[in-house]
């Protein structure tokens, strides 16, 4: 697998897996998944996979399967996952989750 940067975001990292297990699937030797910002239309981010990748990629998605079979959901907020959605500020804080609590006047005594 070689990519142009590293995939730090969880929900692009699956879903860059996803893609490319489909591509080799469906018989394809090497796929690569591309994609493009809108927002940041220099920020092009290319990720290539050849058959050798296939065992990984069921691998970490077969992972994913199971966490979310044990019930394990994990928040994993971003500035980029959580933009648009339409729960932030009004049910989840999002990439304030991410952000070291304060400590209270309590806490700061002892």
């Amino acid at each position: 697998m070689a990519q142009d940067r590293p995939r730090r975001d969880p929900l692009e990292r699956r879903t860059t897996s996803v893609l490319a297990l489909a591509c080799l699937r469906t018989g394809a030797e090497e796929g690569e998944v591309v994609y493009h910002f809108l927002e940041r239309p220099e920020a092009v981010v290319s990720t290539r996979f050849t058959v050798a990748d296939t065992e990984a990629l069921e691998a970490e998605l077969s992972a994913a399967i199971a966490r979310i079979n044990e019930g394990q959901f994990r928040p994993t907020p971003s500035e980029f996952t959580c933009s648009g959605c339409p729960a932030r500020d009004r049910v989840c804080a999002g990439p304030r989750l991410l952000a070291p609590e304060p400590m209270d006047e309590y806490a700061e005594a002892y």
